[in-house]
């Protein structure tokens, strides 16, 4: 018989029954998860590195959404990281560009006693974003 599959979702598969005429068979449990090819090869290979040499559809499917949940956490960590990374960004510029003499100069500068008289200057930021009008 000749069998084909799509390595990217080995859950179903085409067995050529005559001449041109191919029927789709599909997983024998339908609870399992699709899966890749790749993904299946490496649920074996964590299964074969605990020391489990079983190959049934039900531990490879567990080590597949294993696998898939790792997969999500690390990139939901790296998103945070990057996001961070870019909050933070401006801090390293700010005090990377700031040159001797001037950052000399704040350090220099003593704190005022009090605070001025009437309303605070505001950022122009706060008008960008629509918070003063």
């Amino acid at each position: 018989m000749r069998v084909k599959y799509d390595p990217r979702d080995i859950s179903r598969v085409w067995v050529q029954v005559s001449p041109g005429n191919f029927v789709e068979a599909r997983w024998r449990q339908l609870g399992q998860p699709p899966m890749t090819k790749w993904e299946r090869e490496r649920a074996l290979k964590a299964l074969a590195s605990r020391g489990r040499t079983e190959r049934d559809a039900k531990a490879i499917a567990e080590a597949v959404l294993e696998q898939r949940a790792i997969e999500e956490q690390g990139a939901e960590l790296t998103m945070l990281a990057r996001r961070d990374r870019h909050r933070r960004r401006h801090l390293t510029r700010a005090s990377a560009a700031a040159p001797p003499l001037l950052a000399k100069l704040v350090a220099d500068r003593s704190p005022p006693d009090k605070l001025p008289e009437g309303p605070l200057p505001y950022f122009e930021t706060e008008f960008l974003h629509g918070r003063r009008r």
